[in-house]
Parts: C-alpha cells; structure tokens; sequence
C-alpha cells in the first residue's frame, strides 16, 4: 500500500520546489496559507473544520514527510485525531527535521509545510466559499489578504511584510493567485 501512497504524494508535488514558488503538478481551486505548526493540534483543528466544512465529512488524512516525501501513516479523523498527529509528528521529528504533508485519501486537498517553522500552504477542490467558514482567517490567509499587507496601510501589515519578507509574499501572489 505505502507504494501506491507514495507514488500518490509523487504525482502531486514538484520534486525539489518549495514555497513561495508553486510546489503543486496540478492546480487546484482554492489556496490558503498558514504560519502555525502543521504538525499542531490547534492547526489540525482548522483543517478539519475547513474540509468538513467543505465536504460534509473526512474520512482518513494520509501524512507524509515533507523532506523525504516518505509515507509516515493513514489516521482516522475521529476523536483520536489530535493524539494521532501528535504521535506521527514525534515519529517524524524522531526521524528528521522537516515538516509533514497532510493530504485527502481522496486527492481532494492537501496541506503542505517544509519545516514546522515556514509558512505552509493548504489547497483544495471545493467550489465551497471559504469565506464563510467561521474563524477561517484566525489559521489561514489567502493572496487577497497578503496584498492588503503588502499595502503597508497599518503598522501589523508593515510588521508582517517585513518578518515574511515583501519579495516572499509577493511571489506567493503571483505562484498562487
């Protein structure tokens, strides 16, 4: 099975690419990033609200390492989800540093991190309006809020620009727009 999993993981990354350039094969509808840990229970609380949110339902989260693209487990997302991440993510931080993809059996979405301390990104196939999902922007961000920040309008969004850098953001746009 982990084969065919990891031939999976193979046909939707770009082997060698990372952000702010585009890491997909394919393009999907929709893109958020995050700056959390993907590997933390609060961040795995706001996926799984966005993709049920999105598709009534997840079934299993297939999690890869982003440094290896190794296949680590398939977890179940139920109750037990927060100790299962919490397992794989000291199973993986055990083995190296990187960080942990975490994508839909279903090829329906997948969320990326290359290090736990990067910006990751999330993207996904729903014709679903994510604005509409309730605290979507307390774990997410999308192009039209990086450019309001690159705007420089208050001193947060001057703050921001500066510590993710203007050139980063700004590539992220143009890969993800």
């Amino acid at each position: 099975m982990s084969d065919d999993i990891n031939s999976t993981i193979d046909n939707l990354l770009i082997n060698g690419a990372s952000l702010p350039d585009n890491i997909f094969v394919s393009n999907f509808e929709k893109y958020l990033f995050f700056d959390a840990d993907i590997g933390s229970s609060d961040f795995i609380d706001s996926l799984r609200q966005v993709v049920v949110a999105c598709f009534d339902e997840v079934d299993s989260m297939d999690v890869f390492s982003s440094s290896t693209l190794g296949f680590i487990d398939r977890i179940k997302c139920d109750d037990e989800l927060k100790d299962e991440i919490f397992r794989i993510n000291r199973i993986n931080i055990n083995n190296d540093d990187g960080g942990l993809i975490v994508k839909d059996a279903n090829g329906r979405w997948i969320a990326y991190q290359r290090y736990p301390a990067d910006i990751g990104v999330f993207a996904i196939n729903s014709s679903k309006n994510l604005s509409d999902i309730s605290g979507l922007s307390d774990s997410f961000f999308d192009c039209s809020k990086i450019s309001n920040w690159l705007q420089g309008k208050s001193s947060h969004d001057v703050d921001i620009v500066k510590n993710f850098g203007a050139n980063f953001l700004s590539m992220l746009i143009k890969n993800y727009q």
